[in-house]
Formats: structure tokens, sequence, C-alpha cells
């Protein structure tokens, strides 16, 4: 599918997002800066099931703070504390996990445009169960807190005589044609992320089926918004999937992410199963997987929602009117009144096809293009806003940032006198821009001898 479309309807909007893992897969998202799930996984201990529990925190939630103790090489830290129960049927906490949240950084200052994370994975033993997630995360400076109990595990019994599959769950990169032996968990709470190459990885557990053939095959659907509508976006067989036969899987400590550790086991007849995904195609959207695994004669089907979400998305993309005023650097009144037109839906599609006709890469679904474009759109609204324009695009400084990115060389003179002035050069481009304050309020005007 070689769509460019990377917008979705406001629900799809990644900073809405807090996913648990409710029985299969995720639900809607809630809030931005935590995102977690549960998997079940066989134990050694057959009387009880394992549970991971992935989840990722964004840097903003924790308050940094000047550091203080010498074996911790930065200058600031956020530091925070992460509680996860899971409370059976009746309400009784069967299993408690507290751990310690650092997070190191070179400055105390925001970094809007990048998303930063903090990345950790809780396990526990339980027996068979359904099983309600309560996940608490605090900040240790400010004590803010944020407690969340809502959304479920299961816990499968892996000792049943009947063939067990674990939770699927969503990995980084493509494995070629051969098993890898860690498996790095993509961790946004059950979603795909957008733009990246990604597979899912599950284990498929045979009991006491003596038939070990193994075949996979599965469809992504795209979900069409609230009217239970779907249609095939992509569909494979066992021609591209990638099996690892008496395996065992290991969790990793976090370091740049969540890991697993796949290594061969002789007493484990576990199948690890790594399924290839179109992720890089896949625009941002609401999916279905729908997923038929046999061994031998025995069948199970998997229906595993998720969505693309996009992080790092520039904020003046995410809303599709603050996007279509942003081309008027670039195309004619007529033609942006044009894009103006219609519902939202039609406004959508607009822009869509706008972007669509001038990707490089029609190929993949991310617009590197239209993504440059709009990450100068938001660097411009930051850094060029004054008290007369507070939307720092809408000033001179930031139209030609837009336009041709930042400067090769930037002067600056404060003249008291004078009045202030910025000169831009662009070496490749052969152009010099001039900006004046002449009084002295941040108002920087384009001389109309620019561009020379």
């Amino acid at each position: 599918m070689n769509r460019t479309v990377l917008f979705a309807l406001a629900t799809l909007s990644f900073c809405h997002g807090l996913t648990g893992q409710p029985m299969e897969r995720s639900r809607e998202e809630r809030a931005g800066f935590l995102l977690y799930e549960g998997i079940s996984r066989a134990s050694e201990d057959s009387t009880r099931s394992r549970v991971d529990i992935p989840y990722r925190i964004d840097h903003e939630f924790l308050v940094p703070v000047k550091n203080d103790d010498t074996s911790i090489p930065w200058p600031f830290v956020r530091k925070g504390e992460v509680a996860i129960d899971l409370i059976d049927s009746v309400g009784v906490s069967r299993a408690r996990t507290i751990a310690q949240v650092l997070a190191g950084q070179n400055s105390s200052e925001r970094t809007p445009e990048v998303k930063q994370w903090y990345q950790g994975i809780s396990s526990f033993l339980v027996p068979p169960g359904t099983y309600t997630i309560q996940f608490e995360v605090t900040d240790l400076e400010s004590k803010r807190n944020f407690i969340e109990k809502q959304y479920k595990v299961r816990a499968q019994n892996f000792a049943s005589p009947g063939f067990m599959i674990s939770t699927p769950v969503f990995v980084q990169g493509e494995p070629g044609n051969r098993f890898p032996d860690t498996l790095t968990l993509q961790n946004f709470g059950g979603s795909l992320l957008f733009g990246a190459p990604g597979s899912l990885f599950l284990a498929v557990h045979p009991g006491e089926v003596s038939d070990t053939s193994l075949t996979v095959s599965w469809a992504i659907k795209e979900m069409g918004g609230g009217r239970n509508e779907s249609r095939d976006v992509s569909r494979d067989s066992s021609a591209r999937v990638v099996i690892f036969r008496q395996m065992s899987v290991d969790t990793v400590e976090p370091g740049k992410g969540v890991r697993y550790i796949v290594r061969p086991d002789s007493t484990s007849r576990a199948i690890g199963v790594l399924v290839p995904l179109p992720a890089e195609r896949l625009p941002l959207r609401v999916y279905t997987l729908e997923m038929d695994i046999a061994l031998g004669s025995h069948k199970e089907h998997k229906s595993i929602p998720f969505r693309t979400v996009w992080p790092n998305m520039p904020f003046s993309l995410r809303d599709v009117d603050l996007a279509l005023d942003a081309l008027r650097f670039i195309v004619e009144p007529e033609l942006l009144d044009s894009l103006n037109d219609g519902s939202f839906e039609e406004r959508r599609e607009h822009l869509e096809t706008f972007w669509r006709l001038r990707d490089k890469t029609p190929e993949t679904a991310e617009n590197e293009l239209m993504t440059e474009y709009y990450r100068r759109v938001d660097y411009a609204i930051r850094n060029f806003g004054t008290m007369r324009v507070p939307d720092g695009s809408r000033t001179d400084r930031g139209k030609i940032y837009i336009l041709y990115g930042p400067p090769t060389s930037m002067d600056r003179s404060l003249d008291p006198a004078a009045g202030f002035q910025e000169t831009w050069i662009y070496k490749k481009r052969g152009k010099k821009f001039v900006f004046k304050d002449q009084s002295k309020s941040g108002n920087y005007v384009l001389s109309p001898s620019n561009g020379s």
C-alpha cells in the first residue's frame, strides 16, 4: 500500500494515549506521558503463569533537578517511582513490585521536538486467571502522583493439554531469514510505531499436541471510524514467518529499550514465531491484525486490535487546519482556499493529497519532505514569536526559516542607538537576509534588500 496518508481523526493523536493490556491487547489511550501493556507468557513453574508489564514514561512527567550524586554522570536527573499491582477478581493484590526511575540529562530545558522516555519492565509469577493492572507512577521531586486501575490481563494456563499462544507483542525491525537472538519490544502500549520496521512476536506452546507442523496466515484490516467497516490493507502467509523451535525467552533489564533474549532450550517444546509486518507502509490509522495459527490439525484465531502512533509528529501537523494554514508560504491563495474547502474529512484528504503528490518515497507511509517542512513550522512558532505576533511562523524570520531552513551562519548586532539587526547567510544558496528591529522590541522586519 503506497499511500502517504499521515493524518488521523483527533482520537488518533498520540498525545491522547495511555494504553493498558485488557485481555488481549491495547485499548483507547488516555494519558500521553505513560504507556504500558500486559503480556502473558509461560513460566518454568507449571502451576503459575508469567505476566510481563513493559512500560514507558515521558520524561516530562518528572521534574528535573540538579544532580549532586557524583556516581551519576549527568548534571541533571529526574527521579520517580513506579508501583505495579496485579489485583485478582476479589480485589486482592496477588503480586506487587516497586521500581525506582532515574533519568539523566545534560540540561533542564525541554526538548519539545523529540520525546524522551524512561522504559522499564516488571515481571510477575501468578496463578492462571484474570487480573486488573494497577499502575502508579510518582515524581519524587514534586510528589505528583498518577494511579490507573482499569485495564486487565489474562494470565493463561500454559500447563493445559491443548496448545497455547503467548500474548503477541510488537518488536523492532524485521528478522530477515534468521530468528534474532535479541528482540527489542516497541513498547508503545500495544501500538505499532509509525514509519519504522516492525514485527510481531509470539510463542506457541504445543502442550500434548504431537504434530508440530506450524502454519501462520494473517491479514491487516484498516478499521473505518465508528462505522464497523474494514478493508484489507495487507496479508501474508507462512512464507515470510520466521520460526525458532525449542526456545526459551529471558527478560533483559532495559538499557536503551526493553528486550527479550531468545535462546535454544532442549527441554522446551515452545516455538517462537516472528511475523514481519509492513509497518513502514501503514498510515496513522486504527487496524486489526487477523491471524490464523495452525499446529497440525489444531487451529486458533487471534484478532489483535492496534493503531500506528507517531510520538514525534510535528505539533503543527496534529491539527489539519493548522497544517493547511502553514502552506500559505508555498501555495497560491486560490489553491489554499480550495484546500481549506469542505468538511473535516475533505480538508484532511486535500492535505494528504497535496503532500502525497510531492512524496519522494511513496513506498513508505512517512513523507520526509512534509515532515521536514512542519518541523520548520514548529521551530518558527516556538522561536520567533513576539508580544505583537505570538505565532513565530507569521513573522518575517519565521517565514524565511520555513522556506530555507536554518542558516549556514547568523550575525547579530545589538546597537542601542541604531537598533538590533540579524543577518542570515545561506552559503550554498548564495542568499543573505537582513532583519532589522529598530524599536528593539523583538519585532525583526525583513529588509527590502533581502535575498541577495
